[in-house]
């Protein structure tokens, strides 16, 4: 369960509340009409802009899942610790998926958080990312992650994957699928990937 977002009700019904009372003093002509602009410019930009703001303003946290939960299966790699470590082999490319959930319609942001153990300036795709139903048949984001799109080794980063669900879907998976990283040389590691649902459409 996702937990009530108090500021963005508070700013709904304050923006609310001042637009009504400004209208009630313009109509018998207690303040020129010059009011309603503002009355309803400053409350809709301060949603817009906290609507904007990323995952910690204008979303309210839905779930995060680790692969070591058992809710994320990963067809190669190893688990250190608290996170999962993506390796350079031949045999088998590494990959993961889940958690095979239901999700209602809506605007969301799944953020996957990564690290890789050596970055430089070279565009050359790393790791794919995206959001799927009914076992990867219908897609509804995807991305591309280079090695210059780190910005820098070793440190945890965050890419936001902004995504729309027009119905109701009961099999939704995140997935991430890395690239030819015996080629590059690379180790990529993964902590979480976590789920965020936009307040207010846009």
């Amino acid at each position: 369960m996702t937990k009530t977002d108090f500021v963005g009700q508070f700013l709904v019904g304050a923006s609310t509340a001042l637009a009504t009372a400004i209208i009630n003093l313009v109509l018998p002509g207690k303040i020129s009409w010059f009011w309603l602009i503002p009355a309803f410019v400053v409350p809709f930009t301060a949603l817009f802009l906290y609507q904007g703001l990323g995952p910690a303003l204008g979303f309210k946290l839905h779930k995060a899942w680790k692969i070591r939960t058992g809710e994320l299966v990963a067809t190669a790699g190893t688990q250190k610790g608290d996170i999962w470590e993506f390796q350079p082999i031949a045999e088998k490319v590494p990959e993961f998926y889940g958690p095979c959930i239901a999700l209602p319609k809506g605007k969301y942001r799944a953020v996957f958080r990564f690290k890789i153990d050596s970055r430089d300036e070279r565009d050359e795709p790393i790791c794919d990312v995206g959001v799927t139903s009914n076992s990867g048949q219908k897609w509804f984001g995807h991305q591309t992650i280079s090695i210059r799109d780190f910005r820098q080794s070793d440190e945890w980063q965050d890419f936001p994957l902004d995504f729309n669900m027009i119905n109701d879907e009961s099999k939704v998976e995140f997935r991430a699928r890395m690239a030819d990283l015996e080629k590059f040389q690379r180790r990529i590691m993964f902590d979480k990937v976590i789920v965020y649902k936009r307040l207010l459409p846009r």
